[in-house]
């Protein structure tokens, strides 16, 4: 009877080391130096890219509100400035979308995929650009 109790104590002593090696979280994989260097510069130009895009963008809000609230209507007019939103909007769509790709195509599959896992979870980060910039401890601009 003590032998068997003796063999299912260290079954449940195994079983538990190796679940407990299973549950631990696998170590965040480092950007080495270069990854570290060219991520900042992406970042960090997008970042500055859509400061100037939010200025263009607000002016094209007010030319669009001061041409459709005009005293006339001019529907070629406020078509223009609507496009002018669209463009900046795009723009800004575009910049972002590039950066992200850039960023992402620096890394290694495991650091994709750690990425990837990181940004799974409830309180990451909801952009590329953000997570990236966090989970791999990238200096950004402010």
């Amino acid at each position: 009877m003590r032998h068997l109790l003796r063999l299912a104590l260290a079954v449940l002593v195994l079983a538990s080391f190796s679940f407990a090696q299973s549950a631990a979280p696998p170590a965040a994989p480092q950007l080495s130096p270069e990854q570290k260097e060219q991520a900042a510069k992406i970042i960090n130009g997008a970042k500055e890219h859509v400061k100037v895009l939010a200025d263009r963008l607000a002016a094209a809000g007010k030319q669009f509100d001061e041409v459709l609230l005009g005293e006339k209507a001019d529907v070629p007019a406020d078509g223009r400035a609507a496009n002018s939103i669209k463009a900046v909007l795009a723009e800004t769509a575009e910049t972002r979308l590039e950066a992200a790709r850039k960023v992402v195509h620096l890394l290694s599959p495991e650091q994709r995929s750690y990425l990837k896992a990181e940004m799974a979870k409830p309180d990451s980060e909801r952009g590329i650009l953000e997570a990236f910039a966090k989970v791999f401890h990238i200096e950004v601009a402010k």
